[in-house]
């Protein structure tokens, strides 16, 4: 309890229950009982004792530590209910209780708002749930609360533990949604939890699962490489910790975020630690100014009531961090048909529309921010769900029925408009997408278009079903459309203006009708709402960098004459994902290098290594050692040893890229 007039200081209410980063944690199993009540104080904590608590619990109390088994069964229903009364409460510790999913909604409604404008029940601010049993059904619960009260701004919880709860990657996907929703959550600490399972863990499931059969002991020999085998095949679960990155990435709050070694690859988790101190050091900057009674400088980001869902749109204008608008391009290399045949597919200009993007907000001179990534589901999925997007721009192979994606390995993977839209609606169902307007730049795109507009999103710009538009005109109504929007246009008058600027561009013959094939959806929606408005001026825009890797020496460009070896360059990069090896071989002259060189760009513009491509032009070795003197005088202009990964080849014979 706090003496009337006085307020602690956020420092003494959040680290009263939070472990330090060297305190070693361990759930307890989900079917042991909570330590016994013992003590005169916890002897008083009985179901009777806890009824009195809604009306005797004084507004006064600041924060409450209820001791690891201290609390009986029901006896979190009681005290949510007092809890509902005690509307000064800031720090609430619940350690240990054996708390499990079903104990949670009355503490959850806590956070969901009463209506609008309502002020929430209980202004928590620190919450601590360590070593409970809530395990994922009560994580997703709670971060859903969370959720519905950090949009609504009736939750400021700033700090959360939620260590050994026997949480599994099926809560990534919830805890991503938290960290788009809640923009006051400052730390969280998530350790001692199985969130990335390991190959080891994994391997001795199957063989305690083996064990257990008839034939099981036969097959235990061939599980010892099981490890190995699990570390080089994709992970859902470390795809959805890279998203996990992602969104941290994307957060200007969160300063410190405690996860299990081992979820993050080292080069991830470095760049996770630099965000958190940039974000650390950002609020200490504010709060200086603020205790100094000092306005704050522009280039500090505002506290974290004043943002909304939009990543700092408040109304009249964005504030603080620059809005995102998403790029996918969809560009895959072949198809497979129906009879299992790979066939090529038609090559995008994806370079060209990507200029044309940049040139539009480079004309502009205004504060945005553009993201780049090659369309696959798992990005588009990330990009809706992160919240962290006001646009969303795809381009690729059009479809009446189909939503043309890329699947991670040069080939095209086609999502039905139903698929599409049962993936949007599971995202979209969260409340959490920011998306205010799609543009589906592809022929045919009216029906994918269409799923966009069933789950929300109220601007959407496509090509009228069965119809096509050729390069030009679709170039000449993005290039108008986004810089219109940069400068302040309605998306009306935006997408009025791209029209105009299809009809009147010299390279498509026939505007008018080209124009025509332009829809804007929902077709009989008011689209008068301005996306963008007073965005900061800069004098110079800048294009997004592309990420840095370790390799970063340039790849030659493939001759201006490749053209009909998609099926090839297919194969070549399927195969550099599976091996470790691969050699291209064909007589000399046929265009082995030039298939190699274009596979290696296919997977370098899709960063599939993390650290890069190396190319080593190896005409000139005859023999093992000039090719490791080669590799040697490749590798130094880097400062590393030989060894890596490359690829080069003996060109002009039998040898190949590798």
């Amino acid at each position: 309890s706090q003496p009337a007039g006085s307020q602690p200081a956020d420092s003494q209410l959040a680290g009263t229950d939070f472990p330090s980063p060297g305190e070693k944690l361990s759930p307890r199993a989900p079917d042991e009982a909570p330590p016994p009540l013992s003590g005169s104080g916890h002897s008083l904590l009985s179901d009777e004792a806890l009824a009195f608590l809604p009306v005797n619990l004084p507004p006064s109390i600041l924060a409450l530590h209820v001791c690891e088994g201290a609390l009986p069964p029901r006896g979190i229903r009681l005290l949510s209910t007092a809890l509902h009364s005690a509307t000064s409460l800031r720090a609430l510790a619940l350690p240990g209780c054996g708390l499990r999913p079903g104990d949670l909604p009355p503490l959850c409604a806590l956070f969901i708002p009463q209506g609008a404008g309502a002020p929430p029940g209980c202004a928590l601010r620190h919450l601590s749930l360590r070593r409970n049993r809530i395990g994922d059904a009560g994580a997703k619960e709670l971060f859903a609360a969370l959720c519905a009260g950090g949009r609504a701004g009736s939750c400021v919880l700033e700090s959360l533990d939620v260590a050994a709860n026997h949480l599994t990657s099926a809560t990534l996907d919830p805890l991503i949604f938290l960290l788009a929703s809640l923009p006051t959550l400052a730390a969280l600490d998530l350790r001692a939890n199985d969130l990335s399972p390991t190959p080891a863990r994994a391997a001795k499931a199957v063989a305690q699962a083996a064990s257990s059969s008839p034939w099981g002991f036969k097959t235990l020999a061939a599980l010892n490489s099981l490890p190995s085998l699990l570390h080089s095949l994709p992970s859902s679960a470390r795809s959805r910790a890279k998203d996990l990155l992602i969104a941290v990435l994307a957060n200007a709050r969160l300063s410190d975020l405690w996860l299990d070694a081992g979820l993050l690859e080292p080069k991830q988790q470095a760049q996770l630690q630099a965000q958190l101190a940039r974000n650390r050091e950002a609020h200490q900057r504010y709060l200086d100014h603020a205790n100094a009674g000092a306005a704050e400088p522009g280039y500090l980001l505002a506290p974290p009531a004043a943002k909304g869902l939009l990543g700092g749109y408040g109304g009249g204008g964005w504030h603080g961090t620059p809005p995102m608008i998403g790029v996918i391009f969809s560009n895959p290399l072949a198809c497979t048909d129906a009879a299992g045949r790979v066939l090529p597919m038609e090559t995008l200009d994806v370079a060209r529309e990507r200029a044309l993007i940049c040139d539009s907000f480079s004309e502009a001179r205004r504060a945005v921010k553009l993201r780049f990534e090659h369309a696959t589901t798992d990005r588009l999925r990330s990009l809706v769900t992160l919240g962290t997007c006001v646009g969303l721009h795809y381009s690729g192979h059009g479809d009446p029925n189909y939503l043309s994606m890329e699947d991670g390995r040069g080939g095209a993977h086609f999502v039905p408009v139903v698929k599409l839209r049962a993936l949007l609606e599971a995202s979209f169902g969260k409340g959490i997408a920011s998306l205010r307007f799609v543009f589906v730049s592809a022929c045919f795109s009216e029906a994918a278009a269409q799923a966009f507009v069933e789950v929300g999103v109220p601007h959407v710009i496509a090509v009228r079903r069965n119809m096509r538009v050729s390069d030009p005109a679709a170039h000449s109504f993005t290039r108008a459309f986004y810089l219109a929007l940069a400068v302040g246009e309605t998306v009306q008058g935006a997408y009025d203006i791209a029209k105009q600027a299809v009809v009147t561009s010299p390279s498509v013959p026939a505007g008018e009708r080209e124009a025509a094939n332009f829809l804007l959806l929902p077709l009989h929606a008011r689209h008068d709402a301005v996306l963008l408005p007073n965005l900061t001026p800069v004098d110079r825009w800048e294009p997004p960098a592309e990420p840095a890797v370790r390799l970063s020496l340039p790849i030659p460009a493939a001759p201006e004459a490749f053209l009909g070896r998609n099926v090839e360059t297919y194969r070549v990069v399927s195969a550099i994902l599976d091996r470790r090896l691969v050699t291209v071989v064909g007589p000399a002259g046929i265009g082995k290098s030039s298939v190699s060189l274009a596979a290696l760009d296919y997977v370098a513009q899709r960063h599939c290594f993390s650290d890069g491509v190396l190319y080593v032009d190896a005409r000139r070795a005859s023999d093992p050692a000039s090719l490791r003197d080669a590799l040697a005088a490749r590798t130094s202009l880097l400062n590393l040893s030989p060894g890596g990964a490359y690829a080069g080849g003996y060109g002009g014979g039998y040898g190949g890229g590798g």
